[in-house]
């Protein structure tokens, strides 16, 4: 039977020849040959640049796929020829000049991109006696262009003296190839310093990149280019005013009493039907008043508020103050509240070994276990979040020599408290360089029998976590 669906199989890939029509070829594969090697990673982003790659063998062993299309194409459709084509079968794929053409400029604006700004590049089509085609691309990338200077075209003097006071964190490195890639990196890393310095209206139309390559041996001169608005110069903005808006999920929600706008420490708030201690989100949003315009304090305000937990929307749009003309900017915070209580159910089997270190025996112990847990968010109306998280699980363990098969069991309770804030210290949660705290009280109790011993505990504790961008740092003061 093997044999029979083998030949089957193989039958077509043999004889797919008479369905490829007269002056076309399949391709078989596509190949690139570099003349001088010129890095891994380059070579192989080179070969995801095919415009056209070969069909997919049937099985990752027969090429019999456009067989199978072709067949299933022809003649009065059934269940058996859409089978064939779709299934089976795959379009086929016949060399086409205009993509390897195609490919060839693909490749050759890569290579300006990575530094070889006059790579030489062609191809050859190998056919063989069966009409499959082999497509060999030939690179002679040529000397890649290097990094001789590093210049600055700014028109805005304190521009100018802000750009130039952190050169040292450019991705644009002296006698290193030059790299579109890293000059985009470049174009980014400027924008966001300068927005981080007050200047609201700074984008990509402002900066960009000439390269000058008539040294002709091989280095190239970089240009930074910042450019003034039209007739007029880089402003600086600064914050003046935030509103929240807190969406209910429930319109009709008549428990809960709707409030009008007030001012709550720096903020305009609109609670709507959500009860909040306007305090938490006081410490949560970084824009102060009066303070220069830094992007960072967005994106660190936007992390956290999502990291509270409370919340399943968070959007934050900025506009100019009142008027085009104003350099104050006033910023609408949006929030709609999470699900308030959320219980889940997980069952569990578990499997493990156990070694007696008294009779040097080993045993598996098998088992199975229910995880359930309740979560109560903004319990205390100041964004906490209440968590209780029991576990019950039953283990045979060791040689069953008791009427039942399960001789072990093991009990756990915990409740957790999870304030978004240091508690005590306030300093760490004004802090830009952190993107959320927490301060947790916990308490767990445990009961555990098992044929060794039985035991019962209860343990509470403090715990603080600071998150920055790469760590988390841990403090148990109790």
């Amino acid at each position: 039977m093997l044999k029979c669906i083998f030949a089957v199989l193989l039958l077509p890939a043999c004889s797919s020849v008479k369905f490829i029509p007269d002056n076309m070829s399949l391709l078989k594969s596509n190949e690139t040959r570099v003349e001088h090697p010129i890095g891994g990673e380059i070579e192989k982003q080179l070969t995801t640049l095919y415009k056209q790659v070969p069909n997919r063998k049937l099985f990752g062993v027969f090429n019999s796929r456009p067989y199978f299309y072709i067949r299933g194409s022809k003649g009065n459709d059934n269940f058996i020829k859409k089978f064939m084509r779709n299934s089976l079968g795959e379009q086929p794929v016949f060399t086409d000049s205009l993509f390897i053409e195609n490919t060839v400029k693909s490749m050759q604006n890569f290579m300006v991109t990575k530094g070889y700004f006059y790579p030489e590049i062609r191809y050859e089509v190998a056919v063989s006696k069966r009409r499959k085609a082999t497509v060999t691309y030939f690179i002679k990338p040529n000397m890649p262009y290097k990094v001789m200077d590093y210049r600055l075209h700014i028109e805005d003097k304190q521009i100018y003296d802000l750009v130039n006071g952190e050169m040292d964190e450019s991705f644009v490195q002296w006698w290193k190839p030059i790299d579109q890639g890293l000059l985009i990196k470049e174009q980014e890393r400027i924008i966001n310093q300068l927005r981080n310095n007050g200047y609201y209206i700074m984008g990509k139309e402002f900066v960009d990149f000439s390269i000058d390559t008539n040294d002709g041996k091989g280095f190239c001169i970089v240009s930074l280019n910042i450019r003034n608005p039209t007739d007029d110069v880089h402003e600086k903005y600064y914050n003046k005013q935030v509103t929240i808006e807190i969406d209910p999920n429930n319109q009709n929600d008549r428990g809960l009493l709707k409030r009008d706008t007030f001012a709550a420490f720096r903020i305009m708030y609109k609670p709507a039907f959500f009860k909040l201690n306007p305090e938490i989100l006081n410490f949560n949003i970084l824009m102060m008043p009066n303070n220069e315009f830094r992007q960072n304090s967005i994106n660190r305000t936007y992390s956290r508020l999502s990291d509270l937990g409370i919340f399943r929307f968070v959007n934050i749009q900025s506009s100019p103050y009142e008027r085009n003309d104003s350099l104050f900017l006033n910023y609408n915070i949006r929030l709609i509240p999470n699900i308030k209580y959320t219980a889940t159910i997980e069952p569990q089997a578990t499997l493990s070994d156990q070694n007696n270190t008294l009779t040097g025996q080993d045993f598996r112990n098998y088992g199975v276990a229910i995880l359930a847990q309740f979560t109560n968010r903004n319990v205390f109306r100041n964004a906490e979040i209440l968590q209780l998280t029991f576990r019950s699980a039953l283990e045979a363990q060791g040689q069953i020599k008791s009427t039942g098969f399960f001789n072990s069991t093991e009990q756990r309770l915990t409740a957790a408290v999870i304030m978004p804030r240091t508690l005590l210290f306030t300093g760490f949660d004004r802090n830009e360089k952190y993107y959320s705290n927490k301060t947790i009280f916990s308490a767990t109790a445990v009961y555990e029998l098992n044929i060794d011993y039985e035991r019962q505990v209860l343990s509470t504790g403090i715990n603080y976590q600071l998150n920055r961008r790469l760590t988390t740092l841990y403090f148990w003061p109790f």
